[in-house]
């Protein structure tokens, strides 16, 4: 077999092998964040528009969480009221990027079984399933991605594996609609054009699409995309003018949408509730009341959010800061470090950094896909290092142990117990974690 079939083959088993394991575990794991994108698709589907006028008042009995007021009376804080030129509309506080994904799939069952708003658990596991092919569609691409650098077979599907099931993309991306899924995608798509673009010329463009994509899909990528752009100012400047110009479809699209729904093509429309909701969470309506390096901190290192202590193996993204060579060109690596670290910025600031009530680390998973390829930058190095690889290793077990972990039990008990969106502090105890709950909880069930 020829090194392109096999490839194509790997690539297809990869996919079909780790969507499978995502499904083979039934379970649904939503909080309110991802509610609200089903509805938008189940009225796509009914009414050819992705207001929620229709859904709000079996939305408020059924999934009321920290409220807020708005002419339509009391609404949860993920829906929010659009005053633009369309006039007023309850909206979801997510914008319709997943919503738009799930509607060929809610079309699909629709014409099987006429779908009901109160379909709660088959709306649910539809949207599991299409979050699930996507999160191991990005576990694919990032295995072409390695495939274009000069890495062992074995490492470059040992990574992709590792990034699939020893983070967060199996307890939460896969698990439920969130924007997290289709975002990660979109950002190794564009790693992937990004990573082309070291042999040909206008590949480096074509990055814009899926940028802007999940720009538009998930706003708090934008100092990612700012990095992408510097780096096309820097490195690819004839390409620039092609790379704006592929940008400007989907920018315009979103920014047409929010002006006729909210009246400014500039709002995100999750801020019309972000006030109230720091209020009940923090006691400020300040936005971005959290310390940076407080942020920063919890979101590494805290024993219920921390990324590198429920991933301990993405530490050793670290460790490719330090060495001169490797298997990408030092512009790329330069790129990978500035990117992960400017997603840092925005949710460290947050009045919400700990994500609300979720498994782990959610906020910085879009920028997994850069800190495992900073790994696969000094693998061969790493390799060469029994002590290295045996470490790596313990490391891998353990993150695709703790995603297990929350894949198989979590269920929100322990976020709910502790009160975390009001008790922060209960984020720092190392005696009483989230990852020691379930852990203890998988193990006493074994």
């Amino acid at each position: 077999m020829d090194r392109k079939k096999r490839v194509v083959l790997v690539f297809f088993l990869l996919v079909d092998l780790l969507f499978l394991v995502y499904c083979l575990n039934f379970r649904v794991n939503e909080t309110y964040d991802s509610i609200p994108a089903k509805y938008v698709a189940l009225s796509l589907l009914r009414e050819g528009n992705p207001d929620l006028d229709e859904y709000a008042p079996f939305l408020r009995t059924t999934y009321l969480s920290d409220p807020h007021e708005s002419s339509f009376g009391v609404l949860p804080y993920y829906l929010v009221e659009g005053t633009g030129p369309a006039g007023r509309h309850v909206l979801s506080n997510s914008g319709v990027g997943v919503a738009l994904l799930l509607v060929p799939a809610f079309y699909s069952m629709d014409r099987i079984k006429p779908l009901d708003a109160r379909d709660i658990f088959l709306l649910a596991a539809a949207g599991r399933v299409v979050m699930s092919f996507f999160s191991a569609l990005a576990a694919g691409f990032l295995y072409l991605i390695l495939v274009r650098v000069p890495l062992s077979e074995g490492t470059r599907i040992v990574l992709p594996c590792a990034f699939a099931l020893g983070t967060a993309m199996w307890t939460t991306a896969s698990e439920g609609t969130w924007q997290h899924g289709p975002a990660v995608f979109l950002v190794v798509l564009m790693l992937y054009f990004l990573v082309l673009s070291g042999g040909k010329s206008r590949h480096f463009s074509y990055s814009a699409i899926p940028a802007s994509l999940a720009l538009c899909l998930r706003p708090a990528l934008l100092p990612l995309v700012l990095c992408l752009f510097l780096y096309g100012a820097l490195y690819r400047r004839k390409e620039l003018p092609l790379f704006v110009l592929l940008a400007m479809p989907a920018l315009a699209l979103n920014g047409l949408y929010h002006y006729y729904y909210f009246g400014s093509p500039f709002i995100v429309s999750a801020q019309k509730s972000w006030a109230s909701v720091a209020l009940i969470k923090t006691g400020s309506p300040l936005i971005w009341q959290t310390g940076y390096f407080t942020g920063l901190w919890g979101n590494l290192f805290s024993p219920s959010r921390g990324l590198f202590v429920y991933s301990p193996f993405l530490l050793f993204a670290l460790y490719s800061l330090f060495h001169r060579g490797g298997a990408f060109e030092r512009p790329l690596v330069f790129f990978f470090a500035a990117g992960s670290l400017s997603l840092t910025f925005m949710p460290s600031m947050y009045f919400d950094w700990w994500g609300g009530v979720c498994y782990g680390n959610r906020y910085l998973l879009e920028g997994v896909p850069l800190l495992v390829l900073l790994i696969a930058h000094q693998s061969r190095r790493i390799m060469a290092s029994p002590f290295l690889v045996a470490l790596f290793m313990v490391f891998l077990v353990f993150s695709i142990v703790v995603q297990y972990a929350g894949s198989a039990l979590y269920d929100g008990l322990w976020d709910i117990m502790n009160h975390v969106d009001r008790d922060h502090g209960k984020l720092w105890d190392w005696h009483d974690s989230q990852l020691r709950f379930y852990l203890g909880r998988l193990f006493r069930g074994l």
